[in-house]
């Protein structure tokens, strides 16, 4: 299995609630990742994360991201953390 999956829910006070239904999946060459952003959260962007470093700051409406020619690094943990101006979601899941 190359993902795994764990799922966690609450972030420090104020900040904006954990994206969920999080998904990965394996297209050609490409790691393609999406998620689902809970309506009416405030949200100012989303960080998503690889083996614990940032590798892309995306908008607040963003609900996926392809990690290009990152098949062959597999297996890899990603992550996805929404943000606001109280910080940062807990990780929603690791895959």
């Amino acid at each position: 299995k190359k993902f795994k999956n764990v799922v966690t829910s609450i972030g420090p006070p104020g900040s904006p609630p954990v994206p969920g239904n999080f998904s990965a999946s394996v297209s050609g060459s490409n790691v393609v990742l999406n998620w689902t952003i809970r309506e009416g959260a405030d949200i100012w962007g989303h960080k998503v994360y690889k083996n614990g470093s940032v590798i892309a700051y995306l908008a607040a409406n963003t609900t996926s991201y392809t990690d290009v020619n990152a098949a062959n690094s597999l297996p890899a943990e990603y992550y996805v953390r929404a943000w606001n101006d109280y910080g940062g979601s807990n990780r929603m899941a690791e895959l």
